[in-house]
């Protein structure tokens, strides 16, 4: 059982109770000074967006199921990482695997090696890495100190944003400058080691003005062992060092934003070598840069451009043996059964490394001719690719051998971690690849009527990789009345497949050159009631995905893995989410995610149908924000993940046995805040209370038998303060 029974039951009425007598106090005062997360439904529903049409448009009439979250939701709801936020939006959910990746489902699509096939954007700059094709596998490269709001799209985006808009896109906006010569600094401290502590400088003057955001954060993330499947426990070591800096400045019609963020991981965020498991820290470093300008070329016509671009190095120190370890290495294909140490005398070890790049221009012209009319049009360009993907070790790849030196006076030594030899093949196909994108696209939104609009586009990818692609997107909304909105929509997206899918040439997982895009077709119908409290809305969705990139064995009895487009997948589900302000000191919301997901894959016998594993069929949030006495405002979030499908050890012949022996998913997780305001002028305090359940919980992936336990009930204490100089 992940809960004993009566103290679940007995916390949840605690909680409940605690609930009643808080809102029936908070009831009876007159709250005057409202914060802005304390809005009414008209101004949430009624706010704009840009990343559905790349333009400012109300909420309730984007052609796209758009959420948004802001810097006051992050705050009080206590949220620490971009993972935390995104759970809370209908149709996502992440797992963490053993390794301290975070795969992503997003209405059914996941891949627990390609983190949720979709696209973020910081202030615009994509930042997918190049190498992979992730976003936010990984978790904790945003400073959620920094951001301002989070806009995300809940289905495919490619007929705007081109590749990797596959399953949703997230567009995160940093915190501009609102005031001259304003300081904010602060810190976090609490369980597993946590610390960070935060920075930030605006200057504001009438044509300009910049802001400056620098954050450090530490935390071992948890104390979890988990089983070696050897009769032991290993310690669960993937906390993280990480170094953020954000900075934005505008200047009359131009804008400048740029990032850097570096993330240093703990030595279980390795990599799996067939039947071994590599300890080692990875180490990576993105930066990011955005100049753009805008203006109104006359009163119907607006352009738009940027520069833009993304860099990127990564290092994985691997260890595979110390030289010290003692455990049997039994490779019977190799004839070896003896310890470790006996054959790696020197260790075994693998440094692998690459650098990536993205640079890219866009320039977009929007026509308002008709009073009723809105066109926009754009091209886009990039070049984008992978260098330097160079490895060091001290064994030989292709055939496991320990590898010896010669120390000049007739002794044979060992290759140590020290002294690694570069590997001269390499582990990417010339050490690297280039690969060149150009685009235009185009979206025309016409309103037949003032309440019904009509919205069609289209983008034409001109890929290096797989050629031209044309991605289009229909959308209608209509408002029969001031309370209602209805949408239709339809909308088709591509993801091109990546260096490590197409020029790997070491190792257990080959590349395959001959690889082509994956696809996916989404239809949508949404509806939303808005009352003067209350905001429900409803939507449902069904995807067809095709030429999805599987991994699959290149010979019968292989244990050598290679890419092939060999499979497809259907999903379908709906999504209800409520908000609802009880009264100015109260505002809950809660939505509700029901998904079937179902992969096909082509084998040598036959095509196969089974459930997608690693997704959730049902998923609730439920969440409580409220203000008393003035200063406190308190925060509550229960939410609950349903049973997942878990990872067959044979797709063809055993679907029935699978590769995890824990139970995973089915199990509820209940986070609080206690924030304090104002307590002296500008500085705010907050208790943060994450698992109060205290819920033992696992999750999985496709290589490991047994999974460590997530987090357990654990406390953070948060403390800011912001002056003007």
């Amino acid at each position: 059982m992940l809960m004993k029974k009566q103290p679940t039951i007995l916390t949840l009425t605690a909680i409940v109770f605690q609930l009643v007598c808080i809102s029936a106090f908070a009831s009876e005062i007159d709250t005057t000074d409202k914060s802005l997360f304390d809005r009414s439904i008209e101004e949430l529903i009624e706010q704009e967006v840009t990343i559905a049409t790349k333009s400012s448009q109300k909420l309730s009439q984007t052609p796209s199921v758009v959420s948004v979250i802001t810097a006051d939701e992050i705050k009080t709801m206590g949220y620490r990482e971009l993972e935390e936020v995104l759970q809370t939006i209908p149709g996502f959910a992440s797992t963490q695997t053993r390794l301290g990746s975070r795969p992503y489902a997003i209405r059914g699509v996941s891949n627990i090696r390609q983190g949720g096939k979709l696209l973020v954007l910081l202030d615009g700059t994509p930042y997918n890495d190049v190498m992979y094709g992730t976003s936010v596998f990984f978790g904790a490269t945003f400073n959620l100190d920094a951001i301002e709001r989070i806009e995300v799209i809940r289905g495919p985006g490619s007929a705007l944003y081109g590749r990797n808009a596959f399953s949703g896109v997230i567009n995160i906006i940093t915190k501009r400058a609102q005031k001259d010569n304003n300081i904010e600094f602060g810190g976090t401290i609490g369980n597993y080691s946590t610390a960070d502590g935060h920075l930030s400088y605006s200057i504001k003057k009438e044509n300009f003005n910049a802001r400056i955001d620098a954050k450090y954060y530490t935390t071992n993330t948890t104390d979890s062992k988990y089983n070696d499947g050897e009769g032991g426990e290993s310690i669960w070591n993937i906390g993280h060092k990480n170094i953020y800096i954000n900075a934005n400045a505008q200047y009359k019609n131009f804008k400048f934003y740029g990032s850097f963020a570096q993330r240093i991981d703990g030595n279980s965020s390795g990599i799996n070598l067939g039947d071994f498991m590599a300890n080692g820290s990875s180490t990576f470093k993105v930066g990011t840069y955005n100049l753009s300008y805008a203006n109104d070329l006359s009163s119907n016509i607006g352009l738009k451009a940027k520069f833009y671009g993304r860099n990127e190095n990564r290092i994985q120190d691997l260890e595979f043996s110390a030289p010290t370890t003692t455990d049997t290495l039994n490779v019977p294909a190799f004839g070896l059964n003896l310890p470790f140490n006996q054959f790696y005398q020197g260790g075994w070890y693998a440094l692998p490394v690459f650098d990536a790049y993205t640079y890219g221009a866009e320039i977009e012209l929007s026509f308002q001719i008709l009073k009723n009319n809105k066109l926009l049009v754009g091209l886009q360009g990039d070049l984008h690719g992978v260098k330097n993907a160079k490895v060091h070790t001290n064994y030989d790849i292709a055939t496991w051998l320990p590898l010896t030196y010669n120390d000049g006076q007739g002794n044979t030594l060992y290759y140590t971690r020290s002294n690694m030899p570069l590997y001269e093949p390499g582990w990417i196909q010339n050490n690297g690849h280039d690969y060149q994108n150009a685009a235009i696209y185009f979206q025309d939104v016409h309103y037949l009527l003032e309440n019904l609009s009509f919205t069609i586009g289209g983008r034409l990818d001109f890929d290096s990789e797989v050629g031209s692609i044309f991605n289009p997107r229909l959308g209608m909304v209509w408002e029969p009345s001031s309370h209602a909105s209805i949408k239709l929509l339809y909308g088709k997206a591509y993801r091109a497949p990546t260096p490590n899918e197409q020029y790997k040439i070491m190792g257990f997982d080959l590349g395959n050159e001959n690889l082509t895009h994956e696809e996916i077709h989404t239809g949508e119908a949404a509806i939303s009631l808005q009352f003067e409290k209350l905001f429900t809305e409803l939507s449902f969705y069904y995807n067809h995905l095709d030429n999805l990139i599987l991994q699959l064995d290149t010979a019968a009895n292989s244990t050598v893995k290679s890419y092939y487009n060999k499979g497809s997948n259907n999903s379908y589900g709906l999504e209800l989410e409520t908000k609802y302000f009880i009264n100015n000191s109260i505002y809950t919301f809660a939505n509700y995610s029901y998904n079937q997901s179902e992969d096909s894959r082509k084998l040598e016998s036959g095509t196969i149908t089974y459930r997608q594993p690693n997704v959730a069929s049902h998923i609730v949030n439920l969440g409580v924000n409220t203000r008393f006495l003035r200063f406190i405002n308190w925060s509550l979030l229960l939410r609950y993940t349903g049973a997942f499908e878990k990872f067959p050890v044979d797709y063809a012949s055993n679907r029935s046995t699978f590769i995890s022996q824990n139970k995973v998913g089915d199990f509820y997780m209940l986070n609080s805040t206690v924030m304090f305001t104002n307590l002296i002028k500008e500085l705010d305090i907050s208790i943060q209370g994450y698992n109060l359940l205290n819920s033992t919980y696992y999750y999985q992936d496709d290589t490991f038998m047994y999974q460590p336990k997530q987090p357990g009930r654990h406390f953070l204490v948060r403390a800011s303060y912001n002056f003007v100089l």
